[in-house]
């Protein structure tokens, strides 16, 4: 075995080990039970970023750990088409050649994915063998793939036969960059400085002919007037005011901020229901039935009167554009109103907007506000913060837009899919997303599930010339209602998210009655970001339930999100990303320059913030990322895993658990295995061992009593933590250091094989513990450990350690903690007094309690051993001269020190330090005093220097306090 731990040289080995051997392979029928896991399917386009290494961390820790516990595993991998993402790469690949889809048509260009995909398709499923994701290939599937295809089909088929999908003529998300609808999920939305233009629309008599009078509205889109079919007004201004301050001075406030605010909105109304407002508010009310001319377009509309128009906000009075505005879209459903829709598909404005016909969104608004105000139609623009929606695709400004479309009836799917959780078939952990989950499902709107691309699956909807429409699994010869043979297939495809609701099942075979469907439905467990609860897990529960009548997983584990160190979202704009593999496998700074140089987006590429941003990076990673290897990142990420808490990942944690595995490889590697017993036979009756040997094994009874539970219920980061603690700070820290002595034979033949066999017993379980959060260093070291006859082939595939393996041993773990403040109490002694560890001390001890005094003397021998190098221990009545002390429990210790410190060479060294530390000190609170300093230099520096005068006060103190120490010890020895 190499002295040196170096992880690349073995972890792809065993790996393809692993899969050749076929420990991964699930059995489709079996007397194990069943445990299985559908991986989220990654987009084929992608590549791994942290959060992947996350979700497979957390999905292979529990795949093993159940492999280990005797279940029949199934952790099935696959790749999601990904239709826009995958359309866009395809057509910027073919604008570089000169061309576009619509030039080659859609044949050639689906032939053109396909193409890519079997090119770059298997690039993340290749990332995620590196991280050791045990999954089982031989299942791997596509959500295009022929089975997938046809579940898509037949659920959409099904649900069409049951009206639960229906199409119509509806306001829809649309992006004018990727030319399709949009769900609601897919738009995200940020706050800009937008503004509000005020306008005044014309009062007209029953000619038609503007008078005087006029109403004023407000709009951040100006442009949209010209689609403006009605103004809207309250019917009833004042009866709905103090409706809504009946409400507010009725509420009971939890704190003073929601006292404060409910004061704030109080006085609000009451300055509109005693001040002038009222009276403008009342007059609207009173103009319902009357029209206004809209300006540059000379026709005239009504007002109308509705709720949806708040006597509390703006003006009072809203215009309706029914045709760019969802809640207008509501109103003019409620009055009739005619819907106008003034845009074309690409975001230009189409023969509806007259004069303004052909221009930009941004184009228009200029234009229409120099028009408006050049014909006195233009009030005032106000300064004003907007929620401004945008493709999460493309970050284009989605704009509101009339299509017809196909729709997905969710209320029906939504009941079966609450009912799931509500009765506890369907657990969501943590459980404070369930509330968040019912919020949403109960106020769900139609899911649109057609989109404008090419890529995906195929609606499967026939049209015939008369407007008559055939749902069919396969391509009908007659319309099903007038029998025309004239059929044109729907060209648009399903939303990805369509396919990616089957997934727990249509992977299984479903719709067929397939035997892996028989053992894996539902699955065990879903586990996956929280980010996507409503994208994707609430839309599998729906479908899921309704189609097999049953939930599709019987837990829902939500982790958060991997942020930066300080917090901050990972984004390649911000270049503050980690790619896993590099975490792993190392990278040198000038190749990680160049890789955040390559992924910055356009808005980057201003000289004076990619400067900024790359200068971050160097200063970051001054030597590049080192080579941590794949468990050194997976123990971090499951160490970080907290439920409900951001992951805030810093490399130097990644590179603390490298040291962890270092530990280990060298602790087994140069301690362990010389020493191990010929006969590997475990230790099982702890009666006749050493104090060290009980407490150690009592110790690994409480590790692993303590593991199993935290798996169970999802505490991954405390199950990490317990391994972490016991195998570093207790076997390798305290047990190997104190049977080291035994292990050698200076304590006889006797001690000495009872120390190899229980170091055997306690190194193979910790491995055995271990191996779902580290798999590779696991599985090397375990294979180095000696063996018997009928053991599994691979670690992989033995028993996970179980509460019942081994015993509890309180009164050894009562000696043991007696013991160890013992030799602590010694370190800090030589520690505060500068001690040389190979100076052999005495221990003097006055014990007040007798119960302690006594459990000591029974430890003598430990406490007087080469691992504390103190030659004798004595109990005293009182503190003897010139020492050293510390409390211990149950008394006091003491070092007499006379002959081990020069006291006057002390004290100048001492003294030395301190003027050294003043120094130091003063010439930060001298920078932090100087408030020019403080206002002028950058956050991070001024931040900086904050810390070093915390950390030199701190060191001042700490030296002032260690040589008055000193200083008193060398007059009692005077």
């Amino acid at each position: 075995m190499q002295k040196t731990y170096s992880p690349l040289e073995f972890e792809q080995q065993i790996y393809t080990w692993w899969e050749s051997a076929g420990f991964f392979r699930a059995q489709d029928s079996s007397d194990k039970p069943p445990y299985c896991i559908v991986i989220p399917p990654p987009n084929v386009t992608g590549a791994l970023h942290m959060g992947h290494a996350l979700t497979n961390t957390i999905q292979d820790i529990l795949i093993r750990w159940r492999r280990m516990q005797g279940h029949n595993t199934l952790w099935l991998p696959g790749t999601d088409h990904a239709g826009i993402a995958t359309q866009a790469v395809v057509e910027r690949e073919l604008r570089r050649e000169g061309t576009t889809r619509h030039e080659l048509g859609r044949e050639k260009f689906l032939e053109r994915v396909w193409v890519w995909k079997e090119k770059y398709g298997s690039r993340i499923t290749t990332q995620l063998r590196r991280l050791g994701s045990s999954l089982d290939w031989e299942r791997e599937r596509f959500t295009m793939d022929e089975g997938l295809t046809r579940a898509v089909l037949e659920t959409f088929v099904r649900l069409h036969e049951e009206k639960l999908i229906y199409r119509d003529r509806r306001l829809i998300n649309w992006c004018t960059s990727c030319r399709t609808a949009l769900s609601n999920l897919e738009v995200e939305h940020e706050s800009h400085e937008g503004k509000f233009w005020h306008l005044r629309y014309p009062l007209v008599d029953a000619a038609g002919t503007p008078g005087e009078e006029s109403i004023e509205v407000a709009t951040t889109r100006p442009e949209t007037m010209l689609g403006d079919t009605a103004v809207a007004v309250h019917p009833d201004p004042e009866g709905e005011l103090r409706s809504r301050l009946h409400k507010l001075e009725a509420e009971n406030c939890r704190n003073p901020q929601e006292l404060q605010e409910r004061d704030e909105a109080v006085a609000a109304l009451h300055g509109i229901l005693e001040g002038p407002r009222l009276a403008e508010l009342k007059r609207l009310a009173g103009l319902i039935g009357r029209r206004v001319l809209l300006p540059l377009t000379g026709r005239t509309i009504p007002v109308v009167g509705d709720v949806h128009a708040d006597p509390a906000f703006g003006t009072g009075a809203v215009k309706i554009t029914p045709g760019h505005d969802f809640n207008d879209f509501e109103v003019g459903r409620r009055h009739g109103l005619e819907i106008i829709n003034i845009l074309n598909p690409d975001g230009t404005l189409n023969e509806n907007a007259g004069k303004f016909a052909g221009m930009t969104v941004p184009a228009s608004r200029t234009a229409v506000e120099r028009e408006l105000d050049e014909g006195g139609y233009l009030v005032k623009v106000v300064e004003h913060s907007l929620d401004v929606g945008h493709c999460s695709r493309c970050d284009t400004v989605v704009e509101p837009f009339l299509s017809l479309q196909w729709f997905v009836k969710v209320a029906p799917l939504a009941a079966s899919a609450m009912e799931a959780v509500r009765s506890g078939k369907t657990q969501i952990i943590p459980p404070m997303w369930e509330k968040v989950y019912f919020h949403w499902m109960e106020n769900l709107e139609d899911w649109c599930i057609s989109r404008q691309l090419w890529w995906g699956h195929q609606i499967p909807a026939w049209f015939c010339e008369h407007g008559h429409v055939t749902v069919a699994r396969s391509t009908p010869d007659v319309c099903c209602e007038c029998g025309s043979r004239d059929l044109t297939r729907d060209p648009d495809v399903l939303d990805t998210w369509f396919s990616s609701a089957l997934w727990p099942f249509s992977t299984l075979g479903w719709p067929d009655k397939t035997p892996q469907l028989a053992t894996f439905y539902p699955n065990a467990v879903m586990e996956t970001g929280f980010d996507i609860l409503f994208f994707w897990v609430a839309r599998m529960l729906m479908m899921g339930t309704h189609l097999l009548g049953e939930t599709p997983f019987e837990k829902v584990f939500l982790h958060a999100l991997v942020r930066d160190a300080d917090g901050r979202k990972m984004s390649k704009s911000l270049g503050n990303t980690i790619d896993p593999l590099d975490a792993i496998e190392g990278i040198s700074l000038e190749d990680l320059i160049k890789k955040v140089e390559a992924g910055l987006p356009p808005e980057a590429e201003r000289e004076d913030r990619r400067r900024r941003i790359l200068d971050g990076v160097a200063k970051k990673y001054p030597e590049g990322i080192e080579v941590h290897g794949t468990d050194a990142l997976r123990f971090t990420l499951a160490v970080l895993a907290a439920q409900g808490r951001d992951i805030k990942l810093d490399i130097s944690r990644i590179s603390g658990f490298r040291a962890f595995c270092n530990k280990i490889w060298q602790a087994i590697g140069g301690v362990v295995l010389p020493h191990l017993p010929q006969d590997p036979t475990p230790v099982t009756d702890p009666a006749g061992l050493s104090l060290p040997d009980r407490w150690i094994l009592s110790r690994l009874a409480q590790t692993v009593a303590a593991v199993n539970p935290a798996l169970e219920e999802f505490r991954l980061n405390d199950a990490a933590m317990a391994i972490y603690q016991f195998v570093w700070h207790e076997v390798c820290d305290w047990y190997l250091e104190m049977s080291k002595g035994a292990l050698y034979g200076r304590a006889g033949e006797e001690r000495q094989e009872g120390a190899s066999r229980v170091l055997l017993t306690v190194i193979e379980t910790s491995l055995r513990l271990l191996h779902p959060f580290m798999p590779f260093l696991t599985e090397k070291l375990w294979q180095e450990l000696p063996r018997r006859a009928g053991d599994p082939e691979s670690i992989m595939v033995a028993l996970y350690p179980k509460a019942g393996d081994f015993t509890v041993d309180e009164v050894a773990e009562h000696d043991m903690i007696q013991l160890q403040e013992i030799i602590s109490t010694v370190r800090t002694i030589r520690g505060e007094n500068n001690l040389p560890p190979s100076a052999e001390l005495s221990l003097k001890l006055h014990m007040t309690d007798p119960v302690a005094a006594a459990r000591i003397a029974g430890l003598k021998d430990y406490v007087c051993s080469n691992l504390t190098r103190i030659k004798d221990l004595e109990f005293v009545e009182a503190r003897p001269p010139v020492c050293a002390s510390c409390p211990v429990a149950g008394g006091e210790a003491f070092v007499p020190l006379t002959g081990l410190v020069n006291f006057e060479e002390e004290i100048a060294r001492q003294k030395k330090a301190l003027a050294v530390a003043q120094k130091d000190l003063s010439a930060v609170q001298a920078k932090m005093s100087n408030p020019r300093f403080t206002a002028n230099a950058p956050a991070e520096v001024v931040e900086e220097n904050r810390r070093r005068l915390e950390d030199n006060a701190a060191r001042v103190d700490k030296i002032t306090l260690s040589l008055a120490h000193f200083e008193e010890l060398a007059k009692g020895q005077g």
